[in-house]
């Protein structure tokens, strides 16, 4: 069945700034886009302090304690709940990595330790308190003061193995976009790739796993799966559930009587096999940390419509991960509305928007938008931001990503370099940036509160 969504509209008495954008490219019409701040929000006081523990949770907000994260409803408004006991919202950053030239690292920080320590204090400063996808794993709750997360590409890996991956302007992509959730060595691998967990499973500072990134699931998947040739025998077994399926799923067991809502169906499917499986073998090896998902493409805009995806996927995700692009600020009408079929909470794990202001950068390649300032920037992460604390179904948000992409970068979507990071290529912050996402993420809090009495 495909569902459908309202938009959403901003607050009528909460002041707006114009903010202007082309939107994901650098050709097409620039548009003036509404744009909230925390300063401009009706009848929002900014509180004289706000206690954090130890892992940046809200200090005297507390739930039952597990040792670990965890993911709980709390009146109506969805939460992660640190080890200790305290609400937590995951304000993260993407790819913190360590300098690439070993002796510039060495000279600026010592050694990764000291690039760990010095790269905790800034964004703690900045407030900050997660290390999101692939993040170093210098960055140790004890070094950085950072919760992180665990990324795993097991799908990708699996495929790889298969022959089943292949290169598209330098990115990885899959064989006619088919997963082989079926090969009957899937489970096989993924237990045994999931053995790494094992050296981290008793670690409080992981917020949790994710076992993939942007796993594609094509609207025609099921056409797909169904006409694998020879030439591809580890889709063989894909083929064979297609078949099978339509036997049991589509009348007369006819392929010509496939239907929209068999496709959307057939999906969710396939994306159950692989989940279940992937839940199994994390379960296995790591009993104590959220499965947060394999990190959804929002952009794959049939996935947002497909009721039997949401209801599917919130059976084995502890919280759903989105990587949310071409939207001034979620949709929390669509929000609401996955959440409500999943039945779990969402995180955003990518979003971003570059500026033109920083020489040598082509900012041509990616999924973000485009402005025309720093100034620009930082007032579209005050937007985005108090847009996820409006809504009572996100429970964290990463920024893509820490550093920029060097003019030197060849990959497809960051060709030419990208204005993406938090700070430049030489390390130096982008402060304006990094001002106002502290402003709005030191009161994330009490903002929350402030939305709620709304």
């Amino acid at each position: 069945m495909l569902i459908a969504a309202s938009p959403a509209h901003l607050p009528a008495a909460d002041a707006t700034v114009r903010v202007q954008s082309p939107g994901r490219k650098d050709k097409g019409e620039w548009v003036a886009r509404d744009t909230r701040l925390v300063a401009g929000l009706d009848g929002y006081k900014s509180p004289e302090k706000v206690d954090l523990d130890a892992y940046g949770g809200w200090g005297g907000h507390r739930e039952q304690a597990t040792g670990f994260f965890h993911a709980q409803k709390v009146g109506d408004r969805w939460w992660f709940v640190d080890p200790d006991g305290c609400l937590f919202l995951s304000q993260g950053i993407n790819m913190i990595v360590e300098p690439g030239d070993e002796k510039e690292m060495t000279k600026a920080f010592g050694d990764k330790a000291g690039w760990a320590k010095a790269v905790g204090e800034q964004l703690r400063k900045n407030a900050f308190n997660t290390a999101g996808g692939w993040s170093s794993g210098a960055l140790t709750g004890s070094d950085s003061g950072l919760v992180r997360t665990v990324t795993m590409h097991v799908m990708e890996s699996f495929a790889k193995k298969m022959g089943l991956i292949e290169s598209k302007q330098s990115m990885s992509h899959f064989h006619e976009d088919c997963i082989p959730a079926f090969h009957p060595d899937f489970p096989a691998f993924a237990d045994d790739y999931c053995r790494r967990l094992d050296a981290t499973r008793d670690d409080p500072w992981i917020l949790g796993i994710f076992s993939d990134n942007e796993l594609p699931l094509p609207v025609d998947l099921l056409d797909r799966c169904l006409k694998v040739g020879g030439d591809k025998p580890a889709l063989h077994a894909n083929r064979e559930a297609a078949r099978e399926w339509v036997k049991a799923n589509v009348p007369g067991g006819k392929s010509d009587a496939i239907t929209a809502e068999h496709r959307q169906q057939f999906v969710a499917f396939v994306a159950e096999k692989y989940y279940a499986v992937m839940r199994e073998a994390i379960r296995k090896h790591d009993p104590n940390h959220l499965y947060i998902g394999s990190r959804l493409l929002a952009l794959i805009g049939h996935i947002g419509k497909n009721e039997f995806f949401w209801k599917m996927v919130g059976k084995h995700l502890d919280v759903i991960s989105i990587n949310y692009y071409d939207v001034w600020g979620p949709d929390l009408d669509k929000i609401a509305l996955w959440e409500g079929l999943a039945g779990k909470p969402l995180m955003i794990t990518e979003w971003y928007a570059k500026a033109q202001d920083v020489p040598g950068m082509a900012n041509t390649g990616g999924a973000g938008f485009l402005v025309r300032t720093q100034d620009d920037r930082a007032k579209y992460y005050q937007h985005f931001v108090l847009k996820c604390l409006e809504s009572k179904r996100i429970v964290g948000w990463h920024w893509f990503k820490y550093t920029d992409d060097p003019p030197s970068s060849k990959r497809g979507d960051n060709a030419g370099g990208a204005n993406k990071g938090v700070v430049d290529v030489q390390h130096r912050p982008y402060e304006t940036l990094l001002n106002s996402a502290a402003e709005v993420q030191r009161e994330a809090y009490p903002l929350t509160a402030f939305f709620d009495g709304r």
